[in-house]
């Protein structure tokens, strides 16, 4: 049960509406929405319609989803984010030199939200994606931007996608955000070693030069 009051303003109930889908899965009920947000089913129903027809939501059956709208605003943001469009060159470059699906991720709160993935098959067999969240504590380049003084490479064995290995590494951006990049492949590819974490770590310093290239272009 909700231990807080319901919102009551139309911006903070529509807030609360599509904030519900925070909670990872893809497809909520009325019965459900309303019961996470505390507002009464009526006007639940009456905003969610309304959602519905702002492309912001989709509704199938007697289910809603985030909508076509929101993945398009999300996608606008993702590539005009800073980070990511000095990064990107360096992520692609990442995976073609090794051949391993590429993550670039920042740490917000405490979890890590991934801002891109770039890689082959196996790529498509990983659940993590760009805009979605893990722990920090329970991914590579979270330990990597939590570890003192976040210098080092981290290394993690996951299940995900029938086994891999991941390497990552912190990205040094002077405190003004917390981002790191991170290979990842199958074990027998990928070794917890230094001269596979080699190429990690000279991504991590080409974003770095690119971000400050950038800086100094914007203040030109």
């Amino acid at each position: 049960m909700r231990s807080t009051p319901p919102p009551s303003t139309l911006l903070d109930r529509v807030a609360a509406m599509l904030g519900a889908f925070d909670t990872g899965r893809g497809q909520l009920t009325l019965a459900e929405l309303a019961a996470h947000t505390g507002i009464p089913r009526t006007s639940s129903y009456r905003i969610l319609e309304r959602l519905v027809a702002m492309r912001w939501l989709q509704r199938h059956g007697s289910t809603y989803e985030l909508g076509p709208r929101l993945m398009e605003l999300g996608s606008l943001a993702l590539q005009r984010n800073s980070l990511s469009v000095a990064a990107l060159p360096i992520v692609h470059w990442l995976h073609r030199t090794t051949g391993h699906v590429v993550f670039l991720g920042v740490l917000d709160g405490p979890d890590v939200l991934y801002l891109e993935r770039v890689g082959g098959s196996l790529a498509q067999q990983l659940p993590s994606r760009p805009g979605n969240r893990q722990p920090a504590h329970r991914s590579a380049i979270g330990r990597s931007l939590l570890a003192s003084g976040a210098q080092g490479l981290a290394y993690e064995s996951s299940g995900e996608g029938g086994g891999i290995n991941i390497i990552a590494a912190p990205i040094d951006t002077r405190g003004e955000l917390r981002a790191g990049i991170s290979i990842c492949g199958r074990p027998s590819r990928v070794q917890f070693s230094q001269a596979h974490g080699a190429p990690v770590r000279q991504a991590a310093g080409a974003i770095v030069r690119a971000l400050e290239h950038s800086r100094l272009a914007r203040s030109h």
